[in-house]
């Protein structure tokens, strides 16, 4: 095992999140979701070992509360040395709240009573519900992406010799700038996802096919946020390669790249980090966090 960590380690980009960006912009998030644009992140397995597992979310119902209160009465509350508990990290959520993860599923269990106990006019508290980790199947052939669902994954598990555990098609499309072939989205439990993720390849017809971990971020094709539909934006429509308000994207002519999220960002949070890039670049610390938010609620138990 650790030879294969060791491995995949090596073949991983680690690529590092601007600590900055991740530390103000915790308090809301400054961007959202379109069905129409998904874009697929592919990790190390060192970067999949580096998340806390137990979470909970306290908001005060006061929705207009700031953090720094919302951190002040906790801490006032609680003592992690009186209760024998271990804290990794907390963060900041929007609407005031805070975001702690624990070291152990005890320590989270008695700051959720505690919190319960003594702050429970003031505050809500919630566990936070981890999913399932996701695979991406890539350069699979037409005819094998356009199986029965229990077809794939009775060949994969077939021609592989896997025994998986809980899983599940997500998704499977072809490729349009690729023809013929396709990928495939695979949903499943924490051991048969440490079981095909340490492969790096598996055999998929008469293709064997490269595999990565997969986090999906959606992109708003109308202001370039996340966690929004363009239906339901209200922001205005800015290119996603100059971030200037006008529509006509595809054919735009700036030789000055700018990301509409990462100027957001240095607007509202007075931050300083780079904003000369696409929108849809994969370096953008705005992505970088939307992605770490979104990888600390997928159980990978490792």
């Amino acid at each position: 095992m650790e030879q294969c960590i060791e491995k995949l380690h090596e073949k991983g980009k680690i690529i590092a999140i601007n600590s900055e960006v991740i530390s103000k912009m915790e308090k809301e998030n400054v961007s959202g979701d379109n069905k129409e644009s998904k874009i697929t992140e592919k990790r190390s397995y060192a970067q999949v070992l580096n998340k806390s597992k137990e979470m909970i979310m306290i908001k005060p119902i006061n929705e207009e509360q700031r953090n720094e209160v919302t951190r002040k009465d906790i801490k006032k509350q609680i003592d992690p040395s009186k209760l024998a508990i271990g804290v990794n990290n907390i963060k900041n959520i929007r609407n005031g709240g805070v975001m702690i993860s624990c070291a152990d599923s005890n320590s989270k269990g008695l700051i959720k009573h505690k919190i319960q106990e003594v702050l429970s006019e003031k505050y809500n508290v919630e566990e936070v519900t981890e999913k399932n980790p996701r695979v991406i199947i890539e350069g699979v052939e037409e005819d094998f992406v356009n199986l029965q669902e229990e077809e794939i994954v009775a060949s994969i598990s077939e021609q592989n010799g896997i025994t998986f555990g809980s899983i599940k098609v997500v998704t499977k499309y072809i490729k349009k700038d690729r023809k013929n072939i396709g990928s495939i989205v695979l949903e499943t439990d924490s051991d048969s996802y440490k079981e095909i993720i340490k492969r790096d390849k598996l055999k998929m017809g008469w293709r064997i096919c490269n595999v990565h971990d997969h986090v999906n971020v959606k992109r708003c094709f109308k202001c370039a946020g996340f966690n929004h539909i363009a239906k339901e934006c209200t922001n205005k429509k800015v290119c996603f390669n100059c971030a200037e308000e006008h529509s006509d994207r595809e054919k735009c002519s700036s030789i000055n790249l700018k990301c509409a999220n990462c100027i957001r960002a240095v607007e509202k949070f007075n931050i300083r980090v780079d904003v000369y890039h696409r929108a849809t670049d994969i370096n953008c610390p705005c992505y970088r966090k939307e992605i770490e938010r979104k990888s600390n609620r997928i159980n990978y138990n490792l």
